[in-house]
């Protein structure tokens, strides 16, 4: 194997028998730290140095320059083990255990381990360089100050190679240990927004209850997220105990039980940050409380700028959004200055503890004198020791969150659900030609009710009196025939189709639904996808040019689609549908 990404910034690494192209990216975008065509030696080199970047990097420089682009085809293939299909299906092995326990930590950590191990190892490497660079420091000056007037090189190149040692590894183990963690993050995001998305679509009706869409959505977009960033600085919670023990251990030998004044001004802004960075979420509480009611205003403008624009409310609007932003602002401003607060306790606390710490060392025994060696030790190490101190209170904060979107998705998960195969209720007909058979089948319609408790499934109760039920369906229907349901309104037409998809639920166990192959619902509600016409006929089938041709005349839509303009089945339908005429 080779390398050639050092001589041109057009070629890729690649195996001897890769032919040279125009495109370099294309065709040959196998995940590096997976691909087997390269030996052994070159993967560790690409996997701890990212040289696979080389080529899309040198690519992007070029854009717009001698006809450059980047698209999706430069991107790399997602590793096997973190594609959707294989976590989706993962997550499920490791979920549905045999003690129908179902821990979701346990089983997010199964799925983690392989990355989540090494990342934690390389973030050890990472503490154990970044506590001991002070002492090699320190015996590189002790070197210099043992002989002021010598040639120094032989006793201090020991020193000086172990210093560059020292920070070679650090770098790499850090940058290592962080690209781990976030693989990790990005793997159970994705697991969970893929098993969030199908649960929701296999929620009964009872499943259902009390349930919004913008719960889900918080739960997709924000405690799925908040996950990924406990998970970045999960190895925190070791290794800032770790640090700090290490630290103050190399502290007290080397100054002494004056160290300990140091340490403890440290201590006591821990709780002054803390309680400075609670003020800062009790104001930015109340400044996206006016962040919402600003967007409110303007969303409700622009929905109803008919209306506006018809009645002259163009100044009454103005003036109510720019109160709501000007309070904003206000909110903004304290909210900033309690964060440049935080920043100034952040800056001085290790300035304040160190120079604490060398006043006493110096002040309680006149033997105590500070060499150059002893001071800049105690800089470096007071230096280290701030990070973790002041970053716990954070982390915690973090941890918390994390710990609390674990609870909601779980509860979310407990929700009851149905989940199918390929025959809807698991049952074999014996007649190959039957595709839907209802025998004794009942179905009815209500609201559930649930309570303030918020804790899943469990706090469930029942339908409620205002319930819509119709009953009895004995029917089979075959391949190839076309059947409708036919009846006036609130007939129940839609009940009897919701109970054969399981949107509905049924009025008792006594009856029987089989459902033989894949299922089509169109409901009554129509809507419109945010792109080409031509992809909202295909709705992410293929094209097929025949077959695509005979909808067209099917559904009346060739005159329809000859008013578009030149562009026709190709042209671009906005939100809502708005480029179309008509309130299509």
């Amino acid at each position: 194997c080779k390398s050639t990404d050092d001589t041109d910034d057009n070629a890729m690494v690649k195996p001897e028998a890769c032919p040279d192209d125009e495109t370099p990216l294309k065709g040959r975008n196998k995940w590096p730290e997976e691909n087997q065509e390269f030996c052994w030696f070159h993967r560790v080199y690409q996997r701890w140095t990212y040289s696979y970047l080389n080529p899309l990097f040198a690519k992007g420089s070029r854009q717009y320059k001698d006809g450059a682009r980047l698209d999706h085809h430069d991107l790399y293939e997602v590793p096997q083990y973190m594609k959707s299909e294989h976590l989706s299906s993962q997550f499920k092995s490791f979920f549905d255990c045999d003690d129908g326990s179902k821990n979701l930590v346990l089983t997010l950590w199964k799925m983690t381990k392989p990355i989540y191990l090494p990342a934690g190892f390389c973030q050890l490497i990472t503490v154990l360089c970044q506590s001991t660079n002070p002492l090699v420091v320190r015996g590189l000056l002790n070197v210099l100050e043992d002989n002021p007037s010598q040639q120094v090189i032989r006793e201090g190149l020991p020193f000086a190679i172990g210093l560059f040692a020292l920070l070679f590894m650090n770098g790499f183990a850090n940058h290592r240990y962080r690209h781990l963690a976030m693989k990790s993050g990005v793997l159970m995001r994705s697991a969970l927004v893929n098993v969030i998305y199908e649960h929701v679509l296999h929620l009964t009706p009872r499943g259902r209850a009390g349930l919004t869409s913008g719960e889900v959505s918080t739960l997709v977009a924000v405690d799925t997220q908040k996950l990924f960033e406990a998970a970045q600085e999960g190895h925190l919670l070791w290794s800032l105990p770790l640090s700090i023990a290490i630290v103050t251990t190399f502290l007290l030998l080397i100054m002494g039980p004056a160290t300990l004044v140091g340490i403890g001004i440290l201590f006591v802004f821990l709780p002054i940050s803390t309680i400075v960075t609670a003020k800062m979420l009790v104001i930015r509480k109340k400044r996206v409380k006016k962040t919402d009611e600003r967007i409110e205003l303007v969303s409700s403008m622009l929905q109803g700028i008919k209306v506006c624009k018809l009645n002259n409310y163009e100044e009454n609007y103005k003036e109510k959004v720019t109160e709501a932003r000007n309070m904003e602002l206000r909110f903004l401003c304290h909210e900033l200055a309690v964060w440049a607060l935080t920043l100034t306790f952040t800056v001085l606390s290790p300035l304040l503890a160190t120079g604490a710490t060398l006043c006493v060392y110096v002040l309680v025994d006149e033997e105590n004198i500070l060499t150059a060696s002893k001071t800049f030790t105690v800089l470096i190490l007071f230096s280290a020791l701030r990070f973790p101190i002041n970053y716990a209170a954070r982390f915690l904060g973090k941890a918390a969150q994390a710990l609390s979107a674990l609870e909601r998705i779980k509860a979310f998960l407990k929700r009851e659900a149905k989940y199918v195969t390929t025959n809807l209720h698991g049952e074999t007909t014996s007649n190959d030609d039957a595709t839907l058979i209802l025998e004794k089948a009942s179905f009815q319609q209500g609201f559930f009710t649930a309570n303030d408790t918020d804790e899943g499934q469990d706090s469930i109760i029942a339908l409620s009196q205002s319930t819509f039920r119709v009953a009895e369906f004995d029917l089979s229907i075959r391949k190839g025939e076309v059947v409708a349901v036919v009846g006036p309104v609130a007939a129940g037409k839609s009940t009897l189709i919701g109970g054969i998809i399981h949107e509905v639920e049924p009025a008792s166990n006594e009856g029987r639904v089989v459902l033989n192959g894949n299922v089509a619902y169109v409901p009554q509600s129509a809507f419109i996808i945010n792109t080409t016409l031509r992809e909202n006929i295909l709705f992410g089938l293929p094209f097929e040019q025949e077959r695509y041709e005979k909808v067209l005349d099917a559904c009346c839509l060739r005159a329809d689609i000859e008013q578009l303009g030149a562009a026709q089945d190709l042209t671009e339908i906005g939100e809502r549908g708005v480029t179309l005429s008509g309130g299509t």
